[in-house]
């Protein structure tokens, strides 16, 4: 009886915790889609800049300047862009440690500050 509680109470622990690391998938699928906005925004940004200099409103070096800008600002999120499923390896990028706690309380340690 024993052995079949704590198998019991076991499998309860993995049950919550799959239930948690849901919560975090669906956490980062809402990152993704979010950088997915800022890459639009970015190619939007891009041809206005374009449409500056075509129409001459700035010149070459203002042109190549913003430009470059633009592109080292896309890199921050160019790994996450295209992805609608979560891997491995964004996990690995966005959360640094995963603690269960008592009472199977989940504690997350992201790579990043929090708000």
């Amino acid at each position: 009886m024993v052995l079949l509680r704590a198998i019991q109470t076991q499998v309860q622990l993995c049950q919550s915790i799959t239930i948690k690391i849901k919560g975090i998938e669906d956490y980062l699928q809402k990152e993704v889609k979010a950088s997915q906005l800022v890459e639009r925004r970015y190619r939007t940004l891009q041809a206005m800049i374009f449409e500056d200099y075509a129409e001459e409103r700035i010149n070459k070096e203002e042109y190549f300047f913003k430009k470059q800008k633009l592109i080292e600002k896309q890199k921050e999120t160019k790994n996450y862009i295209f992805r609608e499923k979560i891997t491995r390896e964004i996990l690995i990028d966005f959360v640094k440690e995963v603690r269960v706690g008592e009472k199977n309380i989940l504690e997350i340690r992201w790579n990043f500050k929090e708000p």
